[in-house]
C-alpha cells in the first residue's frame, strides 16, 4: 500500500523500515558473522591478543555501536566524541 498524498507519518514509517532498519539489521548480521569468526579463531587456540589485534575494521564493537547511533540519528563518531570530551552531565565512571 502506498502512502496517500500528505500522509507524512506513513512515508516516515516506510523510510524507517526501508532505510534505517534494513541498515541496522545488516550491521548486526555482519557483526555476528565477525564475532563468530573471532570465536572460531579463539577456540582453535589462538591467544586473545592475536585474535583481537588481528581483527580488521570495522571492529565488532564498532558495527554494534552503529545501530543505536543510527536509531538516534547521530554518528558513532559523534557519540564517541561526546563521551571522550565528557560532555555536560557526563562523568568519568568510577573504578
Amino acid at each position: 500500500m502506498h502512502a496517500q498524498p500528505g500522509d507524512v507519518a506513513q512515508r516516515a514509517l516506510e523510510e524507517l523500515v526501508v532505510e534505517l532498519l534494513e541498515r541496522c539489521l545488516d550491521e548486526l548480521v555482519q557483526a555476528r558473522a565477525r564475532a563468530e569468526k573471532l570465536l572460531v579463531e579463539r577456540r582453535s587456540g589462538r591467544p586473545w591478543l592475536d585474535v583481537v589485534t588481528g581483527e580488521h575494521r570495522p571492529l565488532v564493537v564498532e558495527r554494534i555501536s552503529t545501530v543505536p547511533a543510527a536509531l538516534f540519528g547521530v554518528s558513532r563518531q559523534r557519540i564517541s566524541a561526546l563521551l571522550r570530551d565528557n560532555g555536560p552531565g557526563l562523568e568519568e565512571p568510577r573504578r
